[in-house]
């Protein structure tokens, strides 16, 4: 017959282990910059964020990455995004000829123009009567991951994503006026200027616009454009930087 039970606890007291011969590692400081969203240098571009979000030297990242460089850009004269792309591994932009209106592309055999279109790291929500349209005088360069990316970017298709990045206020003044003219009556002009606003460099500018009037190679259905950009980078310190960007 049970009679009663009892439960019986000790609390041991919690002891500090010794040290002994612990091993005291030297300390380790890691450094990065951000000041400029593409590392890159003529057509080659070294570090990139597109594959980890962080300034990584594209070779460490472990996806295939290609770049259009502003130097690329600047040499090759694009006149839309798709030919922009025209000599990326894996990229076919011209699926669907020349068109005024939207950018379409594919990578590796999939669509990548309504869910993988990036701009600053940023989606740029398509859908089936509202596609955007890049202009390609706006932009520093072109980062293309390929494969799939939703671990970073959400749901994108599984070909991968293209990113432009935009043109950004400079610590060096510049100034560019460009002419162009072409078939189908096309003449353009552009403007591309930067450099710091005060003094002590804590806020800079750039401009950048075009105006275009082009006729294409159907009958009333031109290519006329108007592209304003202006940028605001501010400074107030070493480890601070805020930057505006505007387009029209």
């Amino acid at each position: 017959m049970l009679a009663g039970s009892a439960i019986l606890g000790h609390v041991w007291p919690a002891l500090a282990q010794d040290g002994g011969d612990a091993t005291v590692l030297d300390r380790i400081e890691v450094t990065a910059e951000s000041n400029e969203i593409l590392k890159q240098d003529g057509f080659v571009a070294k570090k990139d964020r597109i594959g980890t979000k962080t300034d990584t030297p594209i070779a460490r990242i472990p996806q295939a990455v290609s770049v259009v460089t502003q130097k690329q850009i600047e040499d090759q004269k694009p006149r839309t995004l798709n030919d922009a792309l025209g000599y990326t591994a894996s990229a076919n932009p011209n699926s669907f000829g020349f068109d005024t209106r939207y950018d379409a592309f594919f990578l590796r055999g999939f669509q990548a123009f309504y869910n993988g279109m990036f701009r600053d790291g940023l989606r740029q929500y398509n859908g089936p009567s509202a596609w955007f349209k890049t202009e390609p005088y706006g932009i520093e360069g072109v980062t293309i991951l390929k494969g799939p990316a939703s671990s970073l970017y959400g749901v994108s298709g599984p070909g991968g994503i293209v990113n432009v990045v935009t043109k950004r206020p400079k610590d060096e003044p510049f100034h560019e006026i460009e002419l162009l003219a072409g078939e189908h009556n096309r003449f353009q002009a552009a403007l591309d200027a930067s450099g710091p606003v005060n003094d002590d460099g804590s806020i800079l500018y750039r401009f950048t616009s075009l105006g275009r009037l082009s006729e294409t190679g159907l009958p009333d259905y031109p290519d006329d454009k108007l592209y304003l950009a202006p940028a605001v980078t501010f400074k107030p310190d070493e480890d601070t930087r805020l930057t505006i960007l505007g387009e029209y």
